[in-house]
């Protein structure tokens, strides 16, 4: 069987045979997302769908390598995620907004969460309609695309995007009153990452007190691809960020919970500092304690680091059927 395959931008290539095009996806000259067509046949599919055996072993190679926005076809065929009896669990579409953010349901909650971290696509389209943004968000000193997390964004910066993005959605018609963009509680992260902890209590009081717990399980160190964490570990070919959905998901859908960059909540730390939480550890991080699930940081609203960034949630949209459009 022979396949034309066309990368984005580019004209229809091939032919080529199976062999061939495994190559290229391993090599990373072909993303898993890259249309594809049989020689005889008139429908596009894709690299990923034809060759689904190659999602593991290409993950992390032809990655690093630059592919087309490599990640993104974890979205769309994502790999199931296994209940505790074993048996798949299969998740719903994800909601879409009008900056291409997806977002999805976690149980427990009352918010849809950012599938992953906010890009510097998204705060690109906030800092070209806003006057007046802070611009350390574009040296954030080392290589950057469109789809890897943006950093050097403080607190109060990621605040003001969310208030944006409601307005300008409201705007559009494609939020109600009762919806809004924000940062995630910290009780809400903690869900979203799989922890059990009380709701009630400080984040303070919380920090590191569920041992052994991490987003890819109970095993220390975390296995190659458990996340983009510091090259120490040797989990990862990243030396810095990596584009946004570049490791698998959790349970509930959502990349990049551990590792990659520290993401601001809403919550204080601890009142009486007026420092913010941050979750999830980062790129430059390789101790277990940092890395445990229930590990907070606390830094001031106003700061700026290359190894911190945001998610959003979207509150009062829990009710709508994911894949939908608010009226």
């Amino acid at each position: 069987m022979k396949y034309r395959y066309k990368p984005d931008g580019h004209r229809e290539l091939g032919p080529v045979d199976e062999d061939d095009l495994r190559k290229l996806v391993q090599v990373g000259r072909v993303n898993l997302l890259t249309p594809v067509r049989h020689q005889r046949g008139t429908d596009w599919s894709t690299a990923g769908n034809l060759l689904p055996h190659l999602f593991a072993q290409s993950e992390g190679k032809a990655a690093a390598r630059g592919s087309i926005p490599w990640g993104r076809w974890q979205l769309e065929r994502p790999a199931p995620a296994a209940s505790e009896n074993g048996a798949a669990v299969q998740r719903p579409p994800a909601w879409e907004n009008s900056l291409g953010m997806k977002f999805l349901p976690v149980p427990g909650t009352d918010v849809l969460f950012s599938v992953w971290e906010t890009r510097v696509q998204d705060y690109k389209a906030y800092a070209l309609a806003q006057a007046g943004v802070n611009g350390a968000w574009k040296n954030p000193g080392f290589a950057q695309t469109d789809t890897h997390p943006v950093v050097k964004v403080c607190w109060r910066d990621a605040q003001l995007f969310c208030a944006w993005l409601t307005a300008k959605e409201l705007g559009e018609r494609k939020l109600n009153a009762q919806q809004s963009y924000r940062l995630p509680a910290d009780w809400e992260w903690s869900v979203a990452v799989g922890l059990k902890e009380a709701r009630a209590g400080r984040p303070k009081d919380k920090d590191g007190k569920n041992k052994g717990m991490y987003p890819w399980g109970t095993r220390w160190p975390p296995p190659s691809g458990a996340g983009n964490y510091s090259q120490s570990l040797k989990v990862d070919d990243y030396d810095y960020t990596s584009p946004v959905g570049s490791f698998a998901a959790n349970q509930f859908g959502l990349c990049d919970l551990g590792g990659n960059v520290w993401e601001f909540c809403g919550d204080f730390y601890d009142e009486q500092d007026g420092q913010r939480v941050l979750r999830g550890a980062s790129c430059y991080n390789d101790s277990a304690a940092h890395l445990l699930s229930s590990h907070r940081n606390g830094y001031p609203s106003d700061g700026l680091l290359c190894s911190i960034g945001f998610r959003c949630v979207l509150a009062g949209l829990a009710r709508l059927q994911p894949g939908s459009q608010s009226t």
